[in-house]
């Protein structure tokens, strides 16, 4: 699938593929189970951080992401916060991801870092002034916004029946400042 606006939820699977999983596992289960195909729980990744201990989706309006720009480095910051979007949609595209998969903030983290021009980075709450020195997001099933949220700034490993998406691709760039030495 393909987000192709910010904020909207993943399609969940077609009945006629649900439909052809129950067919194509007919032959191959035991008498006594039933196949009940499920769709994936999506958790939205947004980039986000904050001190409190409650968890709203309001963090992620306050929340940017800040690109250090190296001194001696005169790239432009319009090119250097295109490349660092880029590669946030690129770790969040769903041909990079599958259902229970590790998701390596680290290998994210370095590959910013290893961008021309970028000499650290730090994510910060505009409102409430909380920062840390990589990149933090906020994680959430838009269905139980309230129940499933957390923050992520380190690897994690999801459970086996969640996919992540970035919940918004499209403004992505927005929330990213890219400031001098």
């Amino acid at each position: 699938f393909t987000i192709a606006e910010d904020k909207s939820y993943p399609p969940f699977l077609s009945n006629s593929f649900k439909n052809l999983l129950v067919e194509t596992t007919r032959e191959r289960k035991m008498l006594s189970n039933t196949v009940v195909p499920r769709d994936p729980i999506y958790m939205a990744f947004g980039l986000g951080m904050s001190n409190s201990s409650t968890l709203t989706l309001d963090i992620l309006n306050n929340t940017s992401l800040y690109v250090v720009r190296e001194t001696n480095n005169k790239i432009n910051k319009n090119t250097i916060k295109a490349r660092v979007s880029s590669s946030i949609k690129s770790f969040f595209a769903t041909a990079n991801n599958k259902l229970g998969q590790n998701l390596a903030l680290t290998e994210l983290m370095r590959d910013i870092l290893s961008l021309e021009g970028v000499r650290r980075i730090y994510t910060k709450n505009d409102n409430d002034g909380s920062t840390i020195d990589t990149i933090s997001f906020l994680s959430f099933n838009p269905i139980y916004e309230t129940s499933d949220i957390t923050l992520v700034n380190q690897d994690i490993t999801l459970p086996y029946f969640k996919f992540p998406y970035l919940y918004s691709p499209l403004t992505v760039a927005d929330r990213i400042k890219v400031i001098d030495e």
